[in-house]
């Protein structure tokens, strides 16, 4: 199980990211993560409110296209508005 997002560095090419069913409460680790274009990471199974590094949001605000994460623990949505290209998004 998957607790933090944190082995993510060196996949500056990383384009799909599939992080469902771990324990992730907060979406980071992605600052050179710059082609993400699909990022799933629904279904976490932490009681914790899910956040968001503001750094990561920022390196994939660009590219990322689709985002899917039903079942997180979701409360505050806002800093989603700077995905600029999120055409599919499933909360």
């Amino acid at each position: 199980m998957i607790v933090k997002m944190d082995c993510f560095d060196d996949c500056v090419k990383l384009q799909k990211l599939y992080l469902e069913h771990n324990q992730i409460s907060k979406l980071e680790g992605l600052r050179n993560c710059t082609s993400l274009r699909e990022l799933y990471i629904g279904n976490q199974a932490t009681k914790k409110p899910f956040t968001f590094d503001e750094y990561s949001l920022a390196s994939i605000s660009s590219s990322l296209e689709l985002l899917d994460m039903p079942n997180v623990n979701l409360v505050e949505c806002k800093p989603l508005y700077y995905l600029e290209h999120l055409h599919t998004l499933n909360l």
